[in-house]
């Protein structure tokens, strides 16, 4: 299985995110955990490692974190900008979508369920917790 996941579930991760009742962080740990202990492959897009380094500057602990697990990487290029253009989200979004279709994900996991439903026809969409 191949496996996209949102920036923001990375950043739950790294900035031990918890919202008013919950631990963000555990979720998106245990998301992490199932990916490594069922070998899914993790794609990693340009866009995600540009969104981490805004929010997040510590690249050798991203670099440290990204060893165990078997990853994809994914680069944007123009055709992947104009497609993105051409969706009714917000712009980074959409192209996290279209990154994720590009490598070929199975599923794409996000916090943001409501910026992907335009997408969940053509791509699994789930939170966390429900992976």
């Amino acid at each position: 299985m191949k496996v996209y996941i949102d920036t923001c579930v990375f950043i739950d991760y790294f900035l031990i995110r918890k919202d008013i009742i919950r631990p963000l962080n555990d979720f998106a740990n245990l998301a992490f955990e199932k990916i490594k202990k069922n070998n899914y492959e993790l794609i990693i897009s340009d866009l995600i490692l540009t969104e981490l380094k805004k929010t997040f500057n510590h690249s050798d602990e991203i670099k440290e974190f990204f060893k165990d697990f078997k990853i994809i990487k994914v680069t944007t290029d123009n055709k992947d900008k104009i497609k993105a253009k051409q969706y009714k989200t917000h712009y980074s979004d959409a192209l996290h979508f279209v990154l994720a279709k590009k490598a070929k994900a199975d599923i794409l996991i996000t916090r943001n369920i409501n910026d992907f439903l335009e997408f969940s026809k053509d791509l699994y969409i789930k939170l966390p917790e429900n992976f």
